[in-house]
């Protein structure tokens, strides 16, 4: 957790008005989490800090790539990941969570770690299937494959019907006319 620190923005001294802040984000970032789904990558963070006197908003541009093992053949591959996102901090007595996006923090917070943001952002761009490039056509053409072969299952037990099951549809249908 070290390196986390350097991702800390000093938002108590920070003027009214628009902010730009830069990182780099590496292979040593993604150590700092326990579980990460990614342990190697190259992205390039821009942040955005548009500070009033009741609220920060931030956005969040990250772009790059970053290594993910295929589910299928277990090959390292590049992903290129693009995420942008927002975040809204607004100015409270006690540190909360107000929604998805929004979040309370105390007046008097001098530091606010976007870490924990940034990695979530990566972590929920990455598919939940992952699949190397060389398989992305092969997955579309199974799905139609799978579609028109249930599509041919369907038509063809209505089409083969139990002569038993006939005989009484007959019979009932002899019944209703009398």
């Amino acid at each position: 957790m070290k390196g986390i620190k350097e991702y800390s923005i000093d938002i108590f001294g920070l003027k009214l008005g628009e902010h730009l802040f830069e990182y780099s984000i590496g292979d040593s970032f993604f150590l700092d989490f326990e579980f990460s789904p990614v342990t190697k990558g190259g992205l390039a963070v821009q942040i955005k800090l548009n500070k009033t006197e009741r609220m920060i908003t931030m956005t969040v541009n990250i772009q790059g790539e970053v290594e993910l093992i295929c589910d299928r053949s277990n090959d390292p591959f590049q992903y290129p990941l693009k995420v942008d996102q927002e975040v809204i901090f607004k100015f409270g007595e006690e540190d909360k969570e107000l929604g998805d996006d929004v979040f309370q923090i105390q007046w008097d917070t001098e530091k606010l770690n976007v870490a924990q943001y940034l990695y979530e952002f990566v972590a929920l761009a990455i598919p939940m299937k992952k699949l190397h490039p060389r398989y992305l056509e092969d997955e579309t053409f199974e799905d139609e494959i799978i579609f028109t072969a249930e599509a041919e299952d369907d038509s063809s037990e209505e089409e083969s019907v139990d002569p038993r099951w006939e005989a009484l549809r007959q019979l009932k249908k002899d019944s209703e006319e009398k």
